[in-house]
């Protein structure tokens, strides 16, 4: 009988003309002298692929386990991380035990086990990486019943953690007492010189790079898509530019835009109006309470959102993002609608109740379908012409052109 081919979810993905990137190859060596290493940060910016390639040049032993949201289910976590364990281990790690779904059942204390076990069966030294951790709806129980079992992590045994979130509130006691290793956003950005070496062959001069880094932010999706477009006989760098962010927006638009609710697509657009924002201020523009929570969970989710300290913490989109949601505010909202948001000056910090006391009336009149003369004292609450007209990609005159119909 012909052996069945392994689970492409319990298998380390093919690396396709993947950068070395030598530089983190050495935070990985150095976060790996502790039990558990996390990596987190924005979809697209090579989490999975650093951690694949670094295994391959350390040539290291692993099992490789990709949440999904069938993981939600213990038993079916256990069942497949079981499967995995025997593909590495063989034999013994056939004596693991099973999961039943048991009343009864002391869920933090059998996965502590279980782990115990598990560590006990595999070679040493190994890698378990757990990729696209955010993926499974977990409960708190169950994040602090995964806590606990990897309070069991040997010496030899690294478990790396793959996630666009932070370490949840369950592994608190991980963190504090230093077996947590982290690597986030800023440090998986691409340098001057790693941009160039993705785009490898590309006739591209310093400028030119230049530019390119800084509208990319060393984001590795945008570089790669950027790449590609840039390979077409005959490409130029400012058509590939264009080309490579419809890729990019189309990359947006499935990752986060499409799959967000009406109400909350609108707090995205609206709030990118302006190059920064607060709380306060994103329910003044969007006339919904709850866009300061969104803005937070973009933020904690590292969905191309910063968040900077201060007496009222401002949050700022990446600049590739932030273009997109403009475009689709543009496409979507209609020219009236934008009107009156493109003269809406930003309140000062000061002014903000009073803004948000006009735009919330401007939002009661958009439900109800309110004339021309409702929205111009809707928008004469919201304060005079101000800075953002031009903040739709638009200069004045163009304002202007749209304004009149």
């Amino acid at each position: 009988m012909a052996a069945r081919a392994p689970l492409a979810k319990l298998t380390r993905p093919k690396l396709y003309e993947a950068l070395p990137r030598p530089r983190l190859f050495a935070l990985l060596d150095e976060a790996a002298t502790r039990p558990i290493v996390w990596l987190c940060a924005a979809p697209g910016a090579g989490k999975t692929t650093l951690v694949a390639s670094y295994l391959e040049a350390r040539h290291r032993r692993h099992l490789w386990y990709q949440y999904d949201t069938g993981d939600a289910d213990t038993a079916t976590f256990l069942h497949y991380l079981r499967i995995a364990a025997q593909q590495l281990a063989g034999k013994t790690a056939a004596a693991l035990p099973q999961f039943t779904s048991e009343p009864q059942q002391d869920l933090a204390r059998f996965v502590r086990s279980f782990f115990r076990d598990l560590f006990s069966a595999l070679p040493l030294p190994c890698a378990l990486v757990f990729d696209n951790f955010h993926e499974a709806d977990t409960t708190p129980a169950q994040r602090a019943a995964f806590a606990q079992g990897l309070e069991e992590v040997p010496e030899r045994i690294t478990v790396i953690v793959i996630s666009r979130a932070d370490p949840p509130p369950e592994f608190a006691r991980l963190v504090a007492s230093g077996r947590i290793a982290r690597i986030d956003e800023a440090e998986l950005r691409c340098t001057e010189d790693e941009a160039h070496s993705i785009l490898g062959s590309q006739p591209v001069d310093r400028d030119q790079l230049l530019r390119i880094q800084r509208e990319s932010d060393g984001w590795v999706a945008a570089l790669v898509l950027l790449r590609e477009h840039l390979r077409r006989r005959g490409a130029t760098l400012d058509e590939s530019l264009g080309k490579g962010k419809e890729a990019i927006f189309q990359y947006f638009a499935g990752e986060i835009f499409n799959g967000a609710r009406p109400e909350n697509q609108r707090v995205l657009m609206f709030t990118a109006i302006a190059p920064s924002i607060t709380g306060a201020e994103a329910v003044a523009l969007s006339g919904n309470d709850e866009a300061p929570r969104l803005l937070e969970y973009l933020y904690r989710h590292h969905l191309f959102t910063d968040r900077r300290p201060g007496e009222h913490p401002t949050y700022h989109y990446h600049a590739l993002f932030r273009e997109f949601l403009l475009q689709e505010l543009r496409t979507r909202i209609a020219p009236d609608e934008r009107r009156v948001l493109a003269h809406a000056r930003r309140p000062s910090r000061g002014r903000t109740r009073a803004h948000q006391r006009g735009a919330r009336a401007l939002s009661r009149r958009r439900r109800m379908g309110g004339n021309a003369q409702a929205h111009t004292r809707a928008r004469a609450r919201l304060g005079a012409p101000g800075p953002l007209a031009g903040a739709f990609g638009l200069d004045r005159g163009a304002a202007r052109r749209d304004a009149r119909g």
